[in-house]
């Protein structure tokens, strides 16, 4: 004899139901949706840019003294605090 023979609830799923009024409900699903948003967004936890001022490409080339390319390097490489907007990158002069 099988197990699942001997005791016929074994592949049977209890659940619970509670009753909770609608207020309670939109609470407890709004604070779920507010946590998953904190755990993918990460906007959040970037440093305060807002005191730091953005400069466009050519600004940035003249403040760090190098050329576009070498501006696109440091870029890529993490060199310099950068932002993206749009198409084009604004630099953060720190």
């Amino acid at each position: 004899m099988s197990p699942q023979e001997k005791n016929p609830h074994m592949n049977k799923k209890f659940i619970q139901i509670e009753s909770v009024s609608s207020d309670d409900f939109k609470k407890s699903i709004l604070e779920d949706i507010a946590l998953l948003l904190d755990e993918k967004c990460d906007c959040c936890n970037e440093p305060d840019t807002t005191s730091k001022e953005l400069m466009n490409t050519k600004e940035a080339c003249a403040y760090f003294k190098v050329s576009v390319p070498t501006l696109k390097r440091m870029r890529e490489r993490g060199g310099v605090e950068n932002r993206r907007v749009g198409k084009s990158f604004r630099y953060l002069r720190v």
